[in-house]
């Protein structure tokens, strides 16, 4: 470990260095040499001890231990809690949670939108609004730095908490889901723009540039270059 502690701590002095900031090098020269000194002398008392007891005292302390933590981390309950995200921020929200070390979850699917010149996935929310965050217990002024977040949602006066087998049960539901905003042949269609905006027509043919459709029986061309569509519900 020597080597890994030496080269670490030329590492800082060369950022210090280059940085140009006021440093006190007697006081931290002074510092690392006293910080080395009293590691050597720990550890040769160290080595001393095991000379004398053997190595039986710490493996039966470091079983202890691990007994303790293992029932420890076992009675910690965590709970999943809903939070109310500002419009459009429900993924930014859940990459601050991630920042910080909570464990979150936005709910969602792929889905396919084409243009005229392109086809583009994109991932979207399957509930509009809401966040998933763990925690063993609500810690209002965590949730409140999370920039993207407005409120933690409530039910008569009570956070709402969701079962870790909600969650799972969702993730499976949502595992591979996808949506397709394709238009094809057949499909009932609204014009958005043009001048046939806001008819309704079903599509007869499609092509690379061009397609039709059927408004009222009458056959009429349109680019895609130039016109919005919609699939119609």
């Amino acid at each position: 470990s020597i080597p890994i502690i030496a080269a670490a701590g030329l590492l800082k002095v060369l950022q210090l260095i280059s940085e140009n900031i006021a440093v006190d090098w007697p006081l931290l020269v002074s510092a690392a040499g006293l910080s080395a000194a009293t590691a050597f002398v720990c550890i040769s008392l160290f080595i001393r001890l095991i000379d004398k007891v053997g190595f039986m005292p710490f493996v039966i302390y470091r079983l202890l231990l691990g007994f303790y933590l293992f029932i420890f981390v076992k009675t910690i309950r965590m709970n999943w809690f809903v939070a109310y995200a500002k419009t459009k921020n429900e993924f930014k929200a859940l990459d601050f949670f991630k920042k910080i070390g909570v464990n979150a979850y936005v709910p969602s699917y792929i889905e396919k939108r084409e243009w005229s010149d392109r086809v583009k996935k994109i991932l979207v929310p399957a509930i509009s609004g809401y966040v998933f965050f763990e925690l063993n217990k609500l810690n209002y002024e965590l949730v409140n730095s999370n920039p993207y977040l407005r409120n933690v949602l409530k039910r008569h006066g009570k956070a709402v908490t969701v079962s870790s087998e909600e969650i799972e049960t969702l993730k499976e539901a949502l595992n591979g889901y996808s949506v397709s905003q394709e238009i094809k042949t057949g499909d009932s269609v609204k014009i958005l723009s043009g001048a046939f905006k806001n008819r309704l027509g079903f599509v007869d043919f499609i092509d690379t540039n061009n397609l039709s459709v059927l408004i009222n029986s009458i056959k009429i061309t349109l680019s895609l270059a130039d016109t919005r569509l919609k699939a119609a519900v």
